[in-house]
């Protein structure tokens, strides 16, 4: 059984110390492990698996300079460096309850405290590999996208291993929210929440009723999971959301502060901090937040030239002008070619003149950052967009803001937090007189589009699917699910009727549109994987 585990896996090991390395290999050694990688870094591991298939990553939490464990796991996580059939481990010999709570936050399969025997590492190993391998079927069907299939075999699996039930219906109920089968995944929650309660089925019923727009039903979800007997750090984030959707300031910044006191390390949590002290109007506490933001981010792939825009905002809003234009320059320097950066700059740079009292600066600025905005049409994320249009109302050009937000929500339909922040910015600048209404309106309209083109490819009507979505990317070249659909309904096209040139290429196209503006979207890889068959 042991042999059968353990050998034939690939294996990678990560720790900073070559004593603690060569001891982590040998037991692996003794397990029946032969295909063994190490790295002395967090660069280097991630290099690693950028170039190779690993069955399971053992990453220590420290790795020296550089990126750490918790940053190694956010990048594979981000970038879906990992497949499904994957396991991460996090080691680290801290017993301190920050520590353990950054490295659990981004969920590792398992947690390992050093010192570890043998025994440890062997029977927390073999019983993920032993879960993994009785998925694999499952696994396999997600990969090709055959989520309706997938959740059959989870069925089947189910029903002979009643001792993974729980396991097994948190991975059915996840496939199905996935998938947008929300009814389905409500039913799991309430029925394994009927029994007790557990913490990943609270977690899912609250993500569910947010993409629905139930934030008060939500928010009852997260605030259990906030004040339970073990805080769950990322039901503080959700909650602070669900406040700022009912624009509760207050109370979203006392939530985010709470869960920094649980978790004080994670990035994207301190950065909704900073972002709803300047909502408050609060510009010290923000300027003070979005520094710690600044050197928390340091090595992580969530690190952005918006979050250095938000500071740059925040010194500007405390009358710090010409620091805030030192530390654009700055950024300018960390981001040389990146053209996301210059239009960030732009753009931030019109909002610190503007605020200077100096408008003929500021509109000089802008202008500039309108042409490169038009430059880029389709390929401007989403947030950058936003920041845009913000200033666009500063300036006083209303109309442009207004029509520069209808792109945006168009292209960003899908993601209910976006929309969120899409919600305040045009309360922030005045877009509209109920821009809550406005904006799920227009949601609505996409996706009902939208389903009507997903009802052609589940009847089989091909060819009237691709010319639907190539109508639809007309009008919204920057939406991905568009163009993730589009080129769904071309694979399958030439899947069943063979390759064509045009196709090919116009699904190549939409798959390398939402790589650009979205790199780690779920639904990437497996499109990828099929259009490589066709190539």
């Amino acid at each position: 059984m042991m042999t059968n585990c353990f050998a034939g896996k690939t294996y990678l090991v990560v720790d900073d110390f070559n004593d603690m390395r060569s001891m982590i290999k040998s037991i692996l050694k003794t397990l029946g492990v032969t295909d063994i990688v190490t790295a002395s870094n967090g660069r280097d591991a991630v290099s690693a698996i950028e170039k190779n298939h690993f069955d399971v990553v053992l990453c220590d939490y420290n790795l020296g300079d550089g990126r750490n464990g918790q940053q190694v796991l956010e990048e594979t996580r981000e970038r879906n460096l990992l497949t499904n059939h994957s396991l991460f481990l996090m080691i680290t010999a801290e017993n301190t309850r920050d520590m353990v709570m950054s490295a659990i936050e981004y969920e590792p399969d398992t947690y390992l405290s050093k010192p570890f025997t043998k025994d440890v590492l062997k029977a927390r190993v073999e019983k993920l590999l032993n879960f993994k391998s009785l998925c694999k079927p499952v696994f396999e069907a997600v990969d090709v996208g055959n989520y309706s299939n997938a959740v059959k075999l989870l069925d089947h699996i189910g029903d002979s291993n009643p001792k993974n039930r729980s396991a097994l219906l948190r991975l059915r109920a996840d496939l199905c929210f996935q998938n947008g089968r929300y009814d389905e995944a409500e039913a799991i929650y309430e029925q394994v929440l009927g029994d007790r309660a557990v913490s990943w089925a609270t977690m899912g019923l609250g993500k569910l009723y947010f993409a629905q727009g139930k934030h008060n039903d939500a928010e009852d979800m997260f605030d259990r999971l906030v004040n339970g007997s073990t805080p769950v750090p990322s039901a503080y984030d959700w909650l602070a959301r669900c406040q700022r959707m009912q624009g509760d300031y207050e109370e979203a910044l006392e939530t985010l502060e709470a869960g920094l006191q649980v978790s004080p390390n994670a990035v994207l949590r301190q950065q909704q901090h900073a972002e709803v002290a300047m909502l408050q109007e609060n510009y010290k506490l923000a300027e003070k937040s979005y520094a710690k933001l600044d050197r928390l981010s340091q090595n992580s792939i969530y690190r952005t030239p918006s979050m250095t825009a938000g500071w740059v905002g925040a010194m500007s809003a405390n009358g710090k002008h010409d620091s805030a234009l030192m530390t654009l320059k700055k950024m300018q320097q960390e981001y040389k070619t990146d053209r996301e950066a210059k239009l960030c700059a732009l753009v931030a740079t019109a909002s610190v003149y503007r605020n200077k009292g100096d408008d003929a600066k500021a509109q000089v600025e802008l202008d500039s950052g309108t042409k490169l905005y038009e430059k880029m049409a389709a390929r401007v994320p989403g947030h950058l967009a936003l920041d845009y249009a913000k200033s666009l109302a500063g300036s006083g050009n209303t109309e442009a803001a207004e029509a520069v937000m209808k792109v945006v929500v168009q292209n960003n339909h899908d993601d209910p937090v976006f929309m969120g922040r899409a919600i305040e910015v045009c309360r922030e600048a005045g877009i509209s007189e109920d821009p809550q209404a406005m904006i799920q309106s227009m949601c609505k309209e996409i996706i009902a589009m939208n389903n009507q083109g997903v009802r052609l490819i589940r009847d089989g009507k091909l060819e009237p699917a691709i010319e639907f979505f190539r109508k639809a990317q007309e009008a919204m070249l920057g939406n991905k699910v568009i163009n993730l659909n589009a080129a769904l309904a071309m694979i399958m096209h030439m899947e069943k009727a063979g390759s064509n040139t045009e196709n090919l290429r116009e699904a190549r196209a939409c798959i390398q549109q939402v790589k650009t503006l979205e790199p780690d979207n779920e639904r990437l890889p497996q499109l990828t994987r099929r259009m490589r068959k066709l190539s």
